[in-house]
């Protein structure tokens, strides 16, 4: 997996919790291209969608762990939320990567501690991925 998904993975994993119920959030690349959505189902379950609204995985959170299965229901990974501090595993339970919130910023670091990316939330409503080196990969509005 290479690490823009990873990133964008991880991202849009910490961001679940604030999604509203039945609320459509849109994402879209570094160039501003459309990539697919996330919806929050009355159940509380999170349905994502590619930019051709192909199901690609669903994420369900129970307590402080949010359980991430692909397109065909086989769990890929687990984000485990603790205080400001979130720790990511693959399917074999494997940790993947870490991320830390500190006010409208989190900060994303690959499972040798290295930095791979962050999220800056706005204040508008759109939060922008950027890579290891400040690079734009995308937003979430």
């Amino acid at each position: 997996m290479n690490h823009t998904k990873i990133l964008l993975t991880a991202a849009v994993s910490l961001l679940l919790p604030a999604l509203g119920m039945g609320q459509t959030q849109t994402y879209r690349d570094g160039q501003g291209r459309f990539v697919g959505t996330a919806t929050t189902t009355p159940g509380g379950s999170t349905v994502y969608r590619d930019n051709h609204g192909r199901m690609t995985g669903t994420a369900t959170t129970s307590g402080n762990v949010t359980t991430m299965r692909d397109s065909r229901g086989r769990i890929e990974g687990t984000k485990t939320v603790q205080g400001n501090q979130v720790i990511y595993r693959d399917g074999s339970g494997r940790v993947t990567g870490t991320a830390t919130v500190q006010g409208n910023v989190t900060t994303y670091r690959d499972s040798q501690g290295r930095i791979s990316g962050t999220t800056t939330e706005n204040g508008t409503g759109t939060t922008t991925l950027r890579d290891a080196q400040g690079r734009i990969r995308g937003t979430k509005q």
